[in-house]
Formats: C-alpha cells, sequence, structure tokens
C-alpha cells in the first residue's frame, strides 16, 4: 500500500516523504527538514498533548494566542495527565505549558516560557482535575492582548465535594500571563449548579457573540443532566467585559430532550451568516433518533450571535449525513469554522466512527457557507477499520494565501496519521496536500495526531507551522511522557493534481486537470506506436489547467502529467469517435452556399464548373466545420466535393 512517511531524526535532520497518486510513486527527499520537539514533564503518564486513556475522549489540547503583544504566535499545550511534583499514575491534576515565540522563534522544547497547575491543596483538591483537556483564546477585557481560558472537567472544591467541573482564566499583558499562575484569582467558574460530573469546561470556545469588542466564553458542558434526561448536556456563556469576564451566565440548553446527547461536547466560533457577530457551534453527537436501534449518531447546530447576545435557540440544524439507523457515527466529535473557499466562514465536522469501506474508519464532512442540508465535500482517506480520522481537527491558512486549510488527524490508524488538506478558490482539495505517519519510536501505540492545530508563523518564514501532538511517546526512563512537534521551514506540499479528465468537442478534445501545491506541470501525450511527447507546461498554484487539442477521428491516445521530479498520475486513455459527415449545398441569390460538417482535420476538395464545363472555383482545405460561399451570376452549376473516403457531385441552379 502506498503511503507518506514523516521521519524525524534528532541532530542533522532529514525528512523522506513518499509521494503517490493511484499507484504511481516517486521519492522526495528534502534535506535539513527540521522540527521543534517538546517534552517537558520528565514524568511517566502525563500524558504531554493529551489525554489521560487510549479510549478517553479527546479535548483541545493544543492552541495559539499572543499574550504579550509582541505580535507573534505563542503556543498552548495541555498536559492533563500530569501527576504533580514527584507523583504516581493515576492523580491527572494536570499542567498547561506555553512557549512564548520572538523573531528568533521558539524557545528549546524542554523550557516553557510559562505554566500553570492547580496544585494548592489548600484552596480545593487539585487530584484528577485533568487541567488542560481543554483550551481556548481571545480578547476577554479588550485590552489588546490575548487571554487564555484552560478547561478542568473533573475539579472539585474538596476530597468529598462533588466533580463540578471549572474553568481558569489567565489574562495576557505587555509581559505575558500572570507570573504567579497559581493565584487562587486565576481560578474563576465552575460548574453553577454544584452537580456531579457534569464535565463543566470539557470544551470551550471564544467569541464576540454580542459584538461589544470583549471576546465571551462558552463552556461545554456535555454530561449535564436536564430533567430526567441524563447526560444531555448545556452549553453556559459568560460575557466578557472591561473587568474581565462577567459572574452572570446565558445557558443554551439541548434542542433534543433526550438522555446522552452530549451537547456541548464541540464547540467552536466564527462569524457564519455573514452580519459581522461571531455565532457558536455546537455539536451533540451523542443524539439518536428516537425509535431508531442506533446509538451516537449525531447533530451538529449554529446559534447565531446578535446585539442582545446569543441565541438560546438554534438557527440552523446540520443532520447527519447518513441514515441514523446505520448505526454509531458520532457526528460532531471536533467542529472548526472557517473560510475554505473565499465565499465566507465554512463549516468543517468530523464523525469518527463514520463507516464508509471499513467500519469506524472515521470521516470528515465540509459544509460551504450556506450549504447546510448536505456536504459538499466528504474526506475519509484512511480505508482502515478503526482508523478514527477526524478524532482531532485544526485549521489555519498554511502559504497564508488567504484560504484556510484544515489538518485532520486519525490516531488511531497504525500509530497514528496526520493530513493536511489545502483550501482554494473552488473549495477544499479533496487530495491531501501532506500526509505525515511517525516512525521515531519504536513502541506503540503512539497515537500521533491526538491532538493537531496550527501554530501560527512561529519561525517568521511567511508560512503558519503546524503541532501535532503524540501523548503516548516514551522518553527513554519515561512511559506514556508525550511528546509534541512543530514543523519549522515550509511544509513539504509539492503540486499534487486532484482532479484529471476529458471533454470530447467539436474539433478534438480538451484535456484538464486541476493541481493543489506549487511547482510544474508537464502535459505528455503519446500516440499508439510513438514515444510520449511533452506538449504543455505550466506553473500551478490550485489552478485548474485546460489544453485544447486537436486529434484524428478513430484514433486513441494517453496522455499523463508529470512535474520536475517524474510522472504523477495515470494516464487517460482518450478513443476519438469517428463523427459523421454533413454536407449542406444551397443555392443563394447570386452565390453558391456550401457548409461541412467534417471529421476532425479532414481534408475536403471543392471544385465549381459552369454549364460549358469551365472550372470557375477550386480550393482544398483541412476543417473541421465551415462555410463556404462563391459569388456567381445566375446559371446552372456542377459541383465536385472530394472527401478522404468518398466524392460528390450536384448540380444546383442560382437565381
Amino acid at each position: 500500500m502506498c503511503k507518506n512517511e514523516f521521519l524525524y531524526f534528532k541532530g542533522e535532520e532529514k525528512m523522506r516523504i513518499v509521494k503517490c497518486i493511484g499507484l504511481l510513486t516517486f521519492v522526495i527527499t528534502i534535506l535539513s527538514a527540521e522540527w521543534w520537539e517538546a517534552d517537558p514533564t520528565d514524568q511517566d503518564y502525563a500524558y504531554f498533548g493529551g489525554n489521560r486513556e487510549e479510549d478517553a475522549f479527546p479535548g483541545n489540547e493544543v492552541g495559539k494566542g499572543d499574550f504579550n503583544g509582541d505580535g507573534h504566535m505563542d503556543i498552548i499545550i495541555g498536559a492533563p495527565g500530569w501527576n504533580g511534583v514527584d507523583a504516581g499514575e493515576g492523580e491527572n491534576e494536570g499542567r498547561v505549558y506555553v512557549y512564548y515565540s520572538s523573531a528568533s522563534g521558539l524557545p528549546d522544547g524542554n523550557s516553557p516560557s510559562w505554566f500553570a497547575d492547580p496544585t494548592d491543596e489548600a484552596l480545593f483538591d487539585p487530584e484528577d482535575q485533568n487541567f488542560g483537556v481543554s483550551v481556548g483564546v481571545g480578547d476577554i477585557n479588550n485590552d489588546s492582548y490575548d487571554d487564555l481560558v484552560i478547561g478542568a472537567y473533573r475539579f472539585k472544591a474538596n476530597s468529598t465535594a462533588p466533580v463540578e467541573g471549572a474553568i481558569y482564566v489567565y489574562y495576557g499583558s505587555s509581559s505575558g500571563l500572570p507570573s504567579e499562575p497559581n493565584d487562587p484569582s486565576n481560578y474563576q467558574r465552575r460548574d453553577p449548579t454544584d452537580e456531579n460530573n457534569t464535565y463543566f469546561g470539557y470544551s470551550v470556545a471564544l467569541g464576540d457573540f454580542n459584538n461589544d469588542n470583549y471576546d465571551d466564553v462558552a463552556v461545554g458542558t456535555p454530561l449535564k443532566d436536564v430533567e430526567e434526561n441524563s447526560d444531555n448536556g448545556v452549553v453556559y456563556i459568560y460575557y466578557g467585559g472591561s473587568d474581565g469576564l462577567s459572574s452572570t451566565y446565558t445557558i443554551i440548553n439541548s434542542p433534543s430532550s433526550q438522555s446522552s446527547d452530549l451537547f456541548g461536547y464541540a464547540l467552536s466560533a466564527g462569524d457564519i451568516n455573514g452580519d459581522g457577530i461571531c455565532d457558536l457551534v455546537v455539536s451533540a453527537p451523542g443524539w439518536d433518533e428516537l425509535g431508531v436501534p442506533a446509538t451516537q449518531v449525531g447533530k451538529v447546530y449554529i446559534f447565531h450571535g446578535s446585539e442582545d447576545g446569543i441565541n438560546t435557540s438554534p438557527d440552523v440544524t446540520i443532520n447527519p449525513p447518513v441514515d441514523p439507523s446505520d448505526g454509531s457515527l458520532l457526528f460532531g466529535w471536533k467542529v472548526v469554522v472557517g473560510d475554505v473557499n473565499g465565499s465566507g466562514n465554512d463549516l468543517i465536522i468530523s464523525a469518527s466512527y463514520y463507516d464508509n469501506t471499513f467500519a469506524n474508519e472515521g470521516g470528515t464532512f465540509i459544509y460551504y457557507n450556506s450549504s447546510w442540508s448536505s456536504p459538499s465535500v466528504t474526506l475519509d482517506p484512511t480505508n482502515e477499520e478503526d482508523g478514527r480520522f477526524g478524532f482531532s481537527l485544526g485549521i489555519g491558512d498554511v502559504e497564508e494565501d488567504g484560504f484556510r486549510d484544515i489538518i485532520v488527524g486519525a490516531p488511531f490508524t497504525n500509530q497514528g496519521k496526520v493530513y493536511i488538506y489545502k483550501g482554494g478558490s473552488s473549495g477544499l482539495s479533496t487530495t491531501p496536500a501532506c500526509v505525515f505517519d511517525p516512525v521515531d519510536s519504536p513502541t506503540g501505540p503512539l497515537y500521533f495526531g491526538w491532538s493537531v492545530g496550527f501554530a501560527g508563523d512561529v519561525d517568521n518564514n511567511g508560512e503558519e507551522n503546524v503541532i501535532i501532538s503524540m501523548p503516548f511517546w516514551n522518553g527513554e526512563e519515561t512511559i506514556d511522557e508525550g511528546r509534541v512537534y512543530v514543523n519549522l521551514g515550509s511544509l513539504p506540499i509539492e503540486v499534487k493534481v486532484d482532479k484529471f479528465w476529458y471533454e470530447i468537442e467539436a474539433r478534438g478534445i480538451k484535456i484538464c486537470w486541476k493541481v493543489v501545491g506549487e511547482g510544474g506541470v508537464i502535459l505528455m501525450k503519446k500516440e499508439e506506436g510513438k514515444r510520449w511527447q511533452r506538449i504543455f507546461r505550466g506553473i500551478g498554484k490550485e489552478v485548474e489547467f485546460v489544453v485544447d487539442e486537436e486529434v484524428e477521428e478513430g484514433k486513441e491516445y494517453w496522455y499523463k502529467l508529470e512535474d520536475d521530479e517524474g510522472e504523477f498520475s495515470e494516464s487517460l486513455k482518450v478513443h476519438f469517435p469517428v463523427r459523421r459527415r454533413k454536407i449542406i449545398i444551397n443555392s443563394l441569390r447570386n452565390k453558391i452556399q456550401i457548409r461541412c460538417y467534417l471529421g476532425n482535420k479532414e481534408e475536403i476538395g471543392i471544385k465549381i464548373y459552369d454549364v460549358l464545363g469551365r472550372e470557375i472555383f477550386s480550393i482544398r482545405k483541412k476543417r473541421n466545420n465551415e462555410e463556404f460561399l462563391f459569388p456567381v451570376n445566375s446559371g446552372i452549376y456542377f459541383i465536385n466535393l472530394s472527401l478522404k473516403r468518398e466524392k460528390i457531385s450536384r448540380k444546383i441552379v442560382v437565381f
């Protein structure tokens, strides 16, 4: 099976990329490909960049923001399994690390710029908080510095208190995040109902939902019981202001009155309806159609923002893209908002239990703006049982060309895979621009791609970097410590063929293809018994090419595409059919009209004689479709037409 490979080496780095389209493969070796790495915990079972159990629901453990206002994006990495100083497996207090980027790039991966963990036992019970399972970024107090919100969905006030969940808020400043990260003032909100195991803070999203220039915080609480419906789920909205986060809240209940909806499991914010006010996307991956014997099919809802705040009833409901009776889908496992085609913000939704060829291979669905009835694009490339493509999801702009790109993790595919798909004017490409496989650790499972995202331009080369976690990575003396990677320099996005087809036209054939990425595109042509010939070369960057070709009737031709390294498309075989000839001869006033509809490149000879047998016109041309007008006087004329396989004679009277 043809695949791409991601290789990481310490010291002198080298990356080997195996690139394939169809069954044709060639190898590109990129020298000095550099990857920043971080594994600062030096602790067993920290799950840096991931969650604590193989089958745990993933959070959003990586992110980006500019916390010190220097114009450089800083990166955030959660380690919700971190166990405290000298702690053993099972405490799961959690810690979040921030690395400040600068003009010289990121600091050493084992020397974070800032970290926080809720370890003050005098304030609350730190054990099992899973602090860092979710992170969110926005400017809550409108001071031009990004602020950081961290979820701890298993927070409890003391050892006998209910597991309520909480969020912590850390405000940015010119010096960055607070110098005393464990100050109790940073602990901000917990489930206001004091109920047990609601998972308050399992997901967070920030956006200005009421258009007052202060970012607000949406807090997912997917296991909240509502009346008699267990695990129905709710979302709390806390509005921002000049003094920070408000103490009051708006509550959004699940539109479905049934148990196990998991409403609020995944959140994303962005202006979807184009009114300039941020909207909120909320998933309910556990939704089932009542009366249908299936589990966890899923739905996604859009709530519009307004001057009066977020709407508490859904403005758009997106139903699962398959029959709910087909079984578990988990539609809405992850959701992100972004403009992939330049026509307004689109919605990307993953379903990690989606079945296509294999069970639970996973799928990701792209809904272009306002096209909510069915997905415009479906991605499911793993072709592997339990691949869980779409387990993690992120959106950014790799080449900063104005079109958003997506990064998709499939951490259960072998040791894990990560895919990058490019956006463009014609939409999101269905061919991945990059596919990465980890091979830098000899043991597994690694779950490479558990969390993925875009890190901003941390190395200042004009392109956005990607961030990929591998939480079950083992150090030399640690187990499940976890490691996170950020690429430095350009990603290996070479030109790739997204589509390759032909169209039959009257005078020949039109060869068409669409490419993704940058590089030379060469069109090759071959006739039977002859060698391949280069007939066209262009430079591609998400461009659709068209080359018109004049060909002979009844012949077969082959076309393929190459780049500067070799072929990367399967051959197109084209049979140009024999066309039915049609010739029309008309008598006009003092003119003879001859209209010819012939085969491509077929030659025609025309001779016209008067009544005395004198030749008055003689021509020979090679045309497809042509009209001939011959000026004559009134009288009788004889016309002889010579074609490749026949001769035609006509008598005509002109008045």
